[in-house]
């Protein structure tokens, strides 16, 4: 019996892991939705968590994926230089690494390649719907394109979204907005101010100034890389965690149409395969809990005038209880 190479594979990619510095705010960062996020990782930087093996794995496929897109094309014909070109913008202590500059019709433009799930690709079609996105690293595309924009003094970039599934290609020309990016760059001005307080009070050895306040979204405190010193006392593992944009895109056009029965049903028939799948349990799921039961479902073989003598137990009907969260409301293990 040949043993199992991808057991290797995975212990290779765990050991590879390493936690580095970080003295600046990475341009990849600034769409997070949490202060507190962004000072931990400057001030407590050492302490964050590293990737568990299925984050990596969605990781290395985006290292996989990205330079196949360049090169995609590069062979089709377009011009692609400073590949991975490093910024930085002293000022406001931003760093950031681009993936190229294209050349479109004469013109040159910052270029971003993502990759994206099939559900989310099929979603997002304008710059509206990147910016308005219920998950917030996909709202930060646009925030991180806003920095490369204004770093490069251009006013318009480029942003190349992949299929993961079929290998399509997307484009989005993002246009620079310079007020929405001056709101990024205040809210950098006051978490730079905040970190050179607090350095200044940790050198004196003085108490630790304060962070700034904790988000009430534990969706997002979930995949924290600093959960484990933010809250330490929250018991994430009460119940399983489900990232499946799908799954929450459905729910949350179920909660609009739940006055037209018709509408409803069609999208309870879209959701009942992915519960079907799950097992019996309570999950997190977006904004939404999904408590999962596993009843018992008699089924009643012909002859229907005695089918009494005939029952048998079927698979196990699957029951959903769908609750939707309060805004803000804390999620409690």
């Amino acid at each position: 019996m040949i043993r199992d190479i991808t057991k290797d594979v995975d212990q290779h990619l765990l050991t590879k892991q390493q936690v580095y510095p970080q003295h600046n705010n990475w341009a990849s960062s600034v769409g997070h939705p949490c202060d507190r996020f962004l000072v931990y990782s400057r001030l407590n930087w050492e302490e964050k968590e590293k990737p568990n093996l299925g984050s990596i794995y969605i990781f290395q496929e985006g290292h996989i994926h990205e330079p196949a897109v360049i090169r995609l094309l590069q062979d089709s014909g377009f011009k692609i230089e400073e590949s991975q070109r490093s910024f930085s913008w002293r000022e406001h202590q931003i760093t950031g690494r681009i993936d190229g500059k294209i050349e479109i019709e004469g013109k040159k433009y910052p270029l971003e390649v993502k990759t994206m799930n099939e559900h989310k690709w099929e979603k997002i079609n304008t710059v509206d719907d990147l910016r308005n996105d219920g998950a917030h690293y996909v709202r930060g595309y646009y925030d991180t394109m806003q920095m490369y924009l204004m770093m490069d003094n251009s006013d318009l970039g480029v942003l190349i979204m992949k299929n993961k599934q079929t290998g399509r290609l997307k484009m989005l020309a993002v246009p620079l907005d310079y007020a929405y990016a001056e709101g990024i760059l205040k809210r950098l001005e006051k978490i730079n101010a905040l970190i050179s307080k607090i350095d200044k009070v940790k050198d004196a050895g003085a108490k630790l100034a304060e962070y700034p306040a904790r988000i009430a979204d534990r969706d997002v405190c979930q995949y924290c890389p600093f959960k484990s010193i933010c809250l330490p006392d929250q018991n994430f593992d009460a119940m399983s965690i489900l990232t499946s944009d799908e799954i929450i895109d459905l729910l949350e056009r179920r909660e609009l149409v739940k006055n037209n029965a018709k509408e409803y049903e069609k999208i309870m028939d879209k959701l009942k395969p992915h519960f079907k799948a799950l097992e019996k349990g309570e999950y997190l799921i977006g904004n939404f809990t999904v408590k999962i039961r596993k009843d018992k479902n008699v089924i009643f073989a012909i002859p229907q005038e005695v089918k009494a003598q005939y029952a048998t137990e079927g698979e196990p009907k699957t029951v959903p209880t769908i609750v939707k969260l309060k805004e803000g409301a804390d999620v409690e293990g």
